[in-house]
């Protein structure tokens, strides 16, 4: 997924690309003196942020950091999932979008709805992850049982019998 993240107050706009963006803030928020904002994602890949990187390298400022221009903020308004220039805030202690410190929910977060587009994404995102996460057992499982087989016992034989 493509994240667009602004540090305030109406900062550079970073475009990266990360499985969640939620968590990506919160990591470079941890490194930051800026308060950091999540403005939106959209669903792409590597060679998505590289085209995204060229249609606004006129802009680049250093990594993956850009001027925030009119013609981008417009981009990011256009093509993301979900857009927000609001102020996200955690409502126990006032960090930026979702809080290191305190983890705060997104339904704690000041201002902050998803849209049904992201719902759907999400709930789409959780389903993988659970589909890979059972073949993943199934898989070691499987493995498990075939070293077991294989494995000859100290009388000599290659495993109990079937008959």
């Amino acid at each position: 997924m493509i994240y667009f993240i602004q540090a305030e107050p109406n900062g550079r706009i970073k475009i990266g690309k990360a499985a969640s963006p939620e968590k990506r803030l919160i990591h470079l928020q941890i490194g930051s003196p800026m308060r950091l904002k999540l403005l939106g994602t959209k669903e792409g890949d590597a060679e998505e942020e590289k085209r995204i990187h060229t249609l606004f390298y006129k802009h680049w400022s250093h990594g993956e950091w850009f001027e925030p221009v009119p013609e981008l903020i417009e981009f990011i308004k256009r093509e993301s999932i979900e857009f927000s220039l609001c102020r996200c805030e955690c409502k126990k202690c006032g960090h930026a979008w979702m809080c290191p410190v305190c983890a705060g929910a997104p339904s704690e977060r000041a201002g902050h709805t998803k849209s049904p587009k992201r719902v759907a994404a999400g709930k789409k995102a959780v389903e993988t992850r659970r589909r890979r996460k059972a073949l993943r057992q199934e898989q070691r499982a499987a493995e498990a049982a075939a070293e077991q087989a294989a494995t000859p016992i100290e009388d000599g034989s290659q495993g109990p019998s079937r008959f």
